[in-house]
């Protein structure tokens, strides 16, 4: 899940990083989600019979007024990542790390104990630690990535992060 957290953040620093009017453009698409939350309050409140105030109305009528105004899209994950030019990652690491997040049938298999007549009698419910040296590669891979572009970014000294990703793909185990 950590994986995932550090890959989307890496494709929005990448994204910045090779688009100057990226971070505006994502910004502004909060706009958009920020729209689809007040409608869910507003039709919960409806559904249970209660009084939807004005001021909930109104701004959901400037946000929608805003968006099509602006033009204002929402980016999906994958879109980032190809912004970011990093869509090996978003491709490979992102759907293996998304199985830990989304329930599945075969995130349950692994977690099912089950006998021979095929009836669960046990659930395994402590963290896997199978393959962690690579889990832990690919998490200092992106956050030195993602380091490096802030850096960029913001016109500072790269070397030293250079030094650490050169001295990571060294000793970086392979799958």
């Amino acid at each position: 899940m950590i994986l995932r957290n550090i890959a989307e953040s890496m494709f929005i620093v990448g994204a910045i990083g090779k688009d100057n009017s990226f971070a505006e453009k994502y910004v502004l698409s909060e706009e958009i989600s920020r729209k689809k939350a007040l409608i869910r309050l507003k039709d919960h409140s409806e559904r249970n019979c209660e009084q939807v105030d004005k001021e909930t109305l109104d701004l959901i009528a400037e946000l929608d007024d805003k968006i099509k105004s602006e033009e204002i899209k929402k980016f999906t994950t994958e879109q980032i990542a190809q912004i970011a030019e990093l869509a090996d990652y978003y491709d490979t690491l992102y759907p293996l790390t998304s199985m830990a997040i989304h329930t599945s049938a075969r995130g349950l298999d692994k977690s099912l104990q089950v006998d021979d007549e095929g009836k669960v009698h046990a659930i395994h419910y402590e963290p896997a630690t199978d393959e962690i040296e690579m889990h832990l590669d690919y998490g200092i891979s992106m956050m030195l990535y993602t380091l490096h572009e802030i850096a960029t970014y913001f016109g500072k000294d790269t070397e030293i992060i250079e030094k650490l990703q050169r001295k990571n793909n060294e000793t970086a185990i392979k799958a």
